[in-house]
């Protein structure tokens, strides 16, 4: 096999290995209804809980401040969900949602 070939081949099975979904063994859990319903604490939750630390739903929504999104929010609003993040130690990169190809 000659050197391009090879190079032509690992370079598709990096792309392909870069492209992989990878789902963590996380249980569903259930989240609180009240206030809106609290769908982004319940993530941060499970998240939380594979890691090791338990942090209460109740907490999440109180540092946020109100319910927790991982969107963007209104310049008017009070909710700082990146901020919640760090407060809570959690270590993210936040997608640019914008400019990031949709599938």
């Amino acid at each position: 096999m000659s050197d391009t070939n090879s190079k032509n081949i690992i370079e598709e099975e990096t792309e392909t290995t870069m492209q992989q979904t990878i789902l963590l063994n996380i249980p569903p859990r259930l989240q609180w209804d009240n206030d809106n319903g609290y769908c982004g604490e319940a993530a941060l939750q499970s998240i939380s809980l594979y890691y090791g630390a338990w942090i209460s739903q109740k907490l999440i929504h109180d540092i946020n401040e109100g319910e927790y999104l991982s969107q963007p929010v209104p310049p008017n609003d009070h909710r700082e969900p990146l901020r919640t993040l760090t407060l809570l130690h959690f270590t993210y990169n936040e997608w640019d949602w914008i400019n990031s190809p949709q599938s």
